[in-house]
C-alpha cells in the first residue's frame, strides 16, 4: 500500500519549463563550479593580466592590434568589473557558458515549437559537452564564451523576429547587433554564423515554396552582407601591423596547389571530425576506475555520475515539455541531425582555413569549441532517432551527459592541480629569489610547467617582481624564460654566451650573457626548484646539456631582500603557502649564497626537527641537503654535517661521488685553516673518497 501510494505520487511529478536553467545551472556547476575557489590563471591568463598591470586598459588596443584590433573592448569592459581576482574570473566563465547553454535552449525551442523537450536535452549536453577541456582558463577563454553567448541570442532573437510580426524589427536589431558584437571579437565563430540560412529555411517551413524562398531572402539579407562583409575584410582588407597570424593559409595554399591541399585537408578533416564526434567520449571512460589505488576525487566523480544519470533520467521523462517523437513526426529529427552536422562540421572550418586542426596537441581542442553546439544537436538528433520512446532517449542521453560531468569534474580537479603545481614553482622562485636583478634570462633545460608554455610562465614571473619604471616605458620585460631544449639541442655555444630576444604582441625581452640565471625543475629528478651555481658541476642529476652550461650560471643577479612588501601580488599568486621543505631548502641556499651561516643552520634544525632528513621521501633529493651540510660545517657543528653526508649518500654510489666532490670543494681556500682540514680529511676517510677517485 505504501510502495503503491509512492509510486503514484512519483507518476504524478512534472517539471516545468522554468526549471530548465536551474538545471542547466546545475550541470554546470557540478561539472566545473565545485572547486572554483582552488583554481587560477592558465596559459595566455597571465600574459593577459600583465597587459593590465603594466600598460592599463588602454594597453589592450595595442596588445591585440597585431590579429584581432577590435576584441580589446571585452577585457576594458570586465577588469574594472572584475579585476585580476582568478575566483572572479572563474565565476565569470561559468556564468557565461550557462548563459549559452540558455540561449541554445532558448533558440532550439523557438525553432522547433514541437520540440521542446528535444532543445532541453540538447542544451543540457551543450553544457558539460566535454570536447573542450579549457574552461579553467577563464581570462583567455572569456571572449569565446561571451561570442557563444552573443552567437545564440542572435540566432534566438532572429526566430522571435520570425515569430512576432508586430515587433519583426525590434528583434532584427537585436540579432544584427549581437552578431555585430561577437564577430569583433575573434573570427572563431564565423563558421557557426554560416547555419543561419538554414536555421532560416527550417524555420520558415510552414509557408509556401515561392514565398518561402522570397521571405527567406528577405530576411537573411541583412545577415549575408554582415557575414559577406566580415569575410572579405578579414581576408584580404585588414590592416595591421605585421603579418596575419591567422591569415587563410589553407585557402591560399589550394589556389597554388589544389589537390595536394584537398589531400592534405581530407585527412584533417576527417581525423578532426572523427574525434569531434566519436572518440573524444572515449576520455570519459577513467580506465582508472577499477584500480586499487584510484584517487578519491575519481571515486567522487564516478559516484556524482552515477547520481547526475539517475537524477536526470527522472527529470528528462517528467519534463512538462512537448515531445514530437511521441507523436509520431520524424521531420524534425531529420533537421535536428542535419542542421546538427553542419554545425559541427562549419565549426570547424575556421581553424581548417587557417592551416590548424583540432587533434594536435594539448591546446588545439579549442577549436572544436564552435562546434560544440552542433555536436549537441547531432547526438540528440542521432538518438531520437534510434530509440522510440522517451524514457529510452532519457536514460541514453542521461548516461552520456552524466559521464561528461564526471569527466569535466576530473578535469576540473587536474587544473586544481596544476594551479597548486604553479603556485609551488613561483613561490619558490621568489624564496630563492626575493628580487631578481632587471633584464635576466632565466634558463631552464625544459619546461618547467607541463602545457603552460615559456611565453605564460614568462609572463607570471614578470608579475611575480616589481618591474623597473623605465622598462615599463619602453615597452620592455624584466625579465624572459627560457629552456635549453630543444633550442640547444644540436649543441651549446662554445663561449657559453648566450643572446636572445624575443616579442609575442607587445610584451618584449632583450638580454643574454651574464645576465643568465640557471635553474633546474623537474620532480621526476627533483623536490624543488633549484638554483644553479658554477660550483654545482657534476651534479648527477644534472642533464647533459644544463651539466654543461653550468659555467654560464650566475647568482649574482639574486638580492637577498625584496625592492616591495606589494610582491608577490597575493591577489594573483594566492597566500603565502605553508614552510615546509621547499622553503626551508630555499632559504637555506639563499642564506648560504651570502654565507650567512648561523641562518643556515638555524634553518637545518628547523626542517630536522619537523621530521625532514635526506631518508624522507619529500627530502630525498641530495642536491637540497648541501647548503645544510655547508651550514653546519661552518658553524663547527662537524658531526651533523658528516651525518647529513653520508645519509645522503645511502641514495646510490653516483651521489657518493659527488659528496665527495663537494667536502673537496669545501676545502678550497682553507688550506691554511688545520682544524677545518682535519674535519675535512676525516669526513673524506669516513665516506671513502680516495678510492673513488677523491
Amino acid at each position: 500500500m505504501w510502495g503503491s501510494k509512492v509510486v503514484s505520487n512519483f507518476r504524478r511529478i512534472r517539471f516545468p519549463a522554468w526549471s530548465v536553467p536551474l538545471c542547466l545551472l546545475g550541470l554546470v556547476t557540478v561539472s566545473y563550479g565545485l572547486l572554483v575557489n582552488h583554481l587560477g590563471f592558465y596559459w595566455d591568463d597571465w600574459a593577459k593580466t600583465l597587459v593590465h598591470r603594466l600598460f592599463g586598459l588602454n594597453g589592450y588596443w595595442s596588445y591585440y592590434a597585431e590579429d584581432r584590433p577590435y576584441s580589446s573592448w571585452t577585457h576594458i569592459l570586465f577588469i574594472p568589473l572584475l579585476g585580476d581576482s582568478p575566483v572572479n574570473w572563474q565565476i565569470f566563465v561559468l556564468v557565461l557558458r550557462w548563459l549559452t547553454a540558455v540561449a541554445i535552449w532558448w533558440f532550439l525551442r523557438g525553432l522547433w515549437r514541437d520540440a521542446e523537450w528535444q532543445a532541453v536535452l540538447t542544451a543540457a549536453l551543450f553544457s558539460v559537452c566535454p570536447v573542450f577541456t579549457h574552461q579553467a582558463i577563464a581570462v583567455t577563454f572569456h571572449q569565446q564564451w561571451l561570442q557563444y553567448v552573443l552567437c545564440f541570442v542572435s540566432f534566438a532573437a532572429m526566430v522571435q523576429a520570425n515569430r512576432s510580426i508586430r515587433r519583426f524589427w525590434l528583434w532584427t536589431v537585436l540579432s544584427v547587433i549581437t552578431l555585430m558584437m561577437q564577430l569583433l571579437i575573434t573570427e572563431y565563430f564565423i563558421g557557426v554564423e554560416l547555419i543561419r540560412p538554414l536555421v532560416l529555411w527550417y524555420l520558415l517551413a510552414a509557408q509556401p515554396w515561392q514565398k518561402r524562398f522570397r521571405s527567406w531572402i528577405r530576411q537573411y539579407s541583412p545577415y549575408l552582407l554582415i557575414a559577406t562583409g566580415y569575410i572579405l575584410w578579414r581576408l584580404f582588407f585588414i590592416q595591421l601591423p605585421n603579418e596575419d597570424p591567422y591569415k587563410a593559409q589553407t585557402l591560399y595554399d589550394f589556389f597554388n596547389a589544389p589537390m595536394d591541399t584537398l589531400s592534405r585537408l581530407w585527412l584533417v578533416v576527417w581525423k578532426d571530425t572523427l574525434y569531434v564526434l566519436v572518440t573524444h567520449w572515449y576520455r570519459t571512460f577513467d580506465v582508472h576506475l577499477f584500480d586499487e589505488k584510484m584517487q578519491p576525487f575519481a571515486v567522487v566523480s564516478w559516484l556524482a555520475a552515477i547520481a547526475i544519470a539517475l537524477g536526470l533520467t527522472f527529470y528528462f521523462y517528467r519534463l512538462r515539455m512537448d515531445d514530437e517523437q511521441s507523436r509520431g513526426q520524424t521531420g524534425k529529427t531529420r533537421q535536428m541531425i542535419l542542421l546538427g552536422l553542419a554545425a559541427s562540421l562549419l565549426g570547424m572550418l575556421p581553424a581548417w582555413i587557417t592551416g590548424r586542426q583540432v587533434v594536435f596537441d594539448y591546446h588545439s581542442d579549442r577549436y572544436a569549441q564552435p562546434a560544440m553546439f552542433g555536436i549537441s544537436l547531432l547526438s540528440v538528433g542521432f538518438f531520437n532517432w534510434i530509440s522510440q520512446r522517451r524514457l529510452q532517449r532519457s536514460v541514453l542521453l542521461s548516461i552520456l551527459i552524466a559521464l561528461a560531468v564526471g569527466f569535466n569534474m576530473r578535469l576540473t580537479n587536474d587544473y586544481r592541480w596544476q594551479w597548486v603545481e604553479q603556485t609551488r614553482f613561483y613561490w619558490q622562485l621568489y624564496w630563492r629569489a626575493p628580487y631578481i636583478q632587471p633584464n635576466t634570462a632565466i634558463i631552464n633545460e625544459k619546461e618547467p610547467l607541463a602545457d603552460q608554455g615559456l611565453f605564460s610562465t614568462s609572463a607570471a614571473i614578470n608579475l611575480l617582481y616589481p618591474q623597473p619604471p623605465e622598462f615599463e616605458e619602453h615597452g620592455r620585460l624584466a625579465y624572459w624564460l627560457y629552456s635549453f631544449y630543444p633550442r640547444y639541442a644540436s649543441g651549446l655555444p662554445e663561449d657559453l654566451r648566450f643572446s636572445f630576444r624575443t616579442q609575442f604582441r607587445t610584451l618584449k625581452f632583450e638580454g643574454g650573457s651574464p645576465n643568465t640565471l640557471l635553474i633546474f625543475y623537474d620532480l621526476s629528478k627533483t623536490n624543488c626548484l633549484w638554483v644553479l651555481r658554477p660550483d654545482d658541476a657534476g651534479d648527477p642529476e644534472l642533464p647533459r646539456i644544463t651539466a654543461e652550461a653550468i659555467r654560464a650560471a650566475n647568482p649574482a643577479l639574486i638580492f637577498p631582500q625584496p625592492v616591495s612588501d606589494d610582491y608577490p601580488p597575493r591577489d594573483l599568486f594566492g597566500s603565502e603557502p605553508e614552510h615546509n621543505w621547499c622553503y626551508f631548502f630555499q632559504k637555506a641556499d639563499l642564506a648560504r649564497q651570502f654565507e650567512n651561516w648561523e641562518r643556515v643552520a638555524e634553518l637545518g634544525d628547523q626542517a630536522r626537527q619537523a621530521g625532514l632528513s635526506p631518508s624522507n621521501t619529500s627530502s630525498n633529493a641530495p642536491h637540497e641537503w648541501r647548503p645544510f651540510i655547508e651550514g653546519y660545517a661552518h658553524v663547527g657543528r662537524w658531526d651533523e654535517a658528516r651525518q647529513l653526508t653520508l645519509q645522503a649518500a645511502e641514495k646510490g654510489e653516483r651521489y657518493l661521488v659527488w659528496l665527495c666532490r663537494v667536502w673537496e670543494q669545501m676545502g678550497e681556500g682553507m688550506e691554511g685553516n688545520l682544524q677545518w682540514m682535519e674535519q675535512i680529511h676525516q669526513t673524506r676517510a669516513e665516506m671513502n673518497c680516495q678510492k673513488l677517485g677523491f
